[in-house]
């Protein structure tokens, strides 16, 4: 099984704490995560 998962920012806080907990438990989990980081371009 493959899980990406798709934020925003990866800054620190509540989501982002919450977002890399689960990651790290299914790759424990032999489960393959991916996470992508979608940034606006700021002009």
């Amino acid at each position: 099984m493959k899980v990406m998962f798709v934020v925003e920012r990866m800054e620190v806080g509540g989501a982002q704490r919450q977002i890399a907990y689960m990651a790290n438990h299914l790759s424990r989990r032999n489960i393959e995560v991916s996470l992508l980081v979608v940034k606006k371009r700021e002009r």
